[in-house]
C-alpha cells in the first residue's frame, strides 16, 4: 500500500461546524460531510460528463426553437432546479 492509498487521520474522525468553518475551500473541495463524517465524492467520469454536455446542448437548441432562449422549468414535476 502506497502513501497516496492511506485516507489523512482527519478523515476518520467525526468533524464538528465549527472545525469545518476553519477550512479553506480546496479542503472543502470534493468531499461531503454526512453525520459529522467526511466522504470523498468521487469525479465525474469522462462519458458522464460528455453526456451531460450533450443534454445541455440540446435542451439549449430545444429552447432557442420555443423562441425564448431559455429552458422552462417546473418544480414539482420529479425535476430539482434548486442549489444544494
Amino acid at each position: 500500500m502506497t502513501a497516496e492509498m492511506v485516507a489523512p487521520a482527519w478523515m476518520h474522525e467525526q468533524v464538528t461546524a465549527e472545525r469545518y468553518a476553519t477550512w479553506t475551500e480546496e479542503q472543502c473541495a470534493g468531499i461531503e460531510i454526512v453525520d459529522g463524517m467526511v466522504l470523498v465524492r468521487p469525479s465525474a467520469s469522462k462519458r458522464h460528463n460528455r453526456l451531460a454536455r450533450l443534454l445541455a446542448n440540446a435542451l439549449d437548441a430545444a429552447a432557442a426553437l420555443m423562441g425564448s432562449g431559455e429552458w422552462p422549468v417546473t418544480r414539482g414535476r420529479g425535476l430539482n432546479a434548486g442549489s444544494r
